[in-house]
């Protein structure tokens, strides 16, 4: 929830997936520096850090 390098807004680009089809990792990326990573889905779960949609 705090920006870091004014990125505040992402988009999920890409699913991980293991053998099983079961989704590991997601893709973001930065919509204002087109920056890209990937991390556990389920950190997207912690509302300590993430917000979901525009505010």
């Amino acid at each position: 929830m705090q920006p870091q390098q004014r990125e505040k807004h992402f988009l999920v680009t890409e699913l991980i997936r293991d053998e099983d089809e079961q989704v590991q990792q997601v893709e973001l990326q930065a919509v204002l520096s087109k920056r890209t990573w990937q991390l556990d889905w389920r950190e997207l779960q912690d509302a300590e850090r993430w917000l979901m949609g525009w505010r």
